[in-house]
């Protein structure tokens, strides 16, 4: 996961809202942002999960050697996607102090509820601070479930724009070049109240055609912010696929 649009992610995510968002100590300013940070990270798979009324497999991703609560985010994939590639992302910002909470979403070309996708990011929030607050889980005392983002790419970063509008206590969302399937995110953009970033591909194609760049974000509140990755297609953000 070396991409601009990769490596740009990482950098907002971690870097530009620390209003809303606490990391582990900073490392050198000449450090790549796609690099691990200091934190040993561990990779809980928590088997089958229910939210919302789904079963979803849900993968946490946290730091050791290192007392919490910290932030919390969901990480999430694509349409035809599955936890797996966003497995990098979820451990270098977890290597910088944050615990992820990354899902395999209900969600392909061959029909995606965008809303039931949604309101099942919000119950995997819930369920990952009822983890923390469980004393014999392997997350337990580590999330601190005032300071929560949701961190979305394509089909999953407009599931948590929706999901951002519906629960004012996720903090931040993170759009990586979401599509706005049926106009579902310039709909529910000027609803959405919280600090948002966006990271764009520069090259256009079919599962980014709806160009939200243009048409979704300038629709959002401020404080906002919109990057534009050069040399960057839709699928950089991924690993293994990019």
């Amino acid at each position: 996961m070396r991409s601009g649009i990769a490596s740009t992610a990482i950098m907002l995510i971690v870097l530009a809202l620390t209003g809303v968002i606490i990391t582990a100590p900073a490392r050198s300013a000449h450090a790549s942002p796609e690099e691990r940070g200091p934190l040993a990270v561990t990779t809980w798979d928590a088997g089958t999960v229910a939210l919302d009324g789904a079963s979803i497999r849900v993968y946490v991703h946290y730091p050791t050697g290192t007392a919490g609560p910290m932030p919390v985010a969901a990480v999430v994939h694509g349409a035809s996607r599955y936890a797996a590639v966003m497995g990098e992302l979820s451990d270098t910002l977890a290597s910088r102090g944050i615990v992820t909470l990354t899902p395999t979403i209900p969600c392909n070309l061959a029909g995606c509820d965008h809303e039931a996708n949604a309101r099942q990011i919000a119950a995997l929030f819930d369920w990952g601070v009822a983890q923390s607050a469980e004393p014999s889980s392997k997350i337990a005392g580590l999330v601190n479930g005032t300071r929560r983002a949701a961190v979305g790419h394509s089909w999953g970063g407009l599931a948590s724009l929706l999901a951002a509008r519906n629960r004012p206590d996720i903090g931040t969302v993170v759009i990586l070049d979401a599509n706005d399937d049926k106009e579902m995110g310039k709909v529910a953009a000027p609803q959405v109240t919280q600090p948002s970033v966006h990271v764009m591909a520069e090259k256009m194609g079919p599962c980014n055609s709806y160009n939200w760049k243009e048409t979704v974000y300038p629709l959002t509140p401020a404080p906002h912010m919109r990057v534009v990755v050069t040399g960057s297609a839709h699928c950089d953000v991924e690993d293994l696929t990019d």
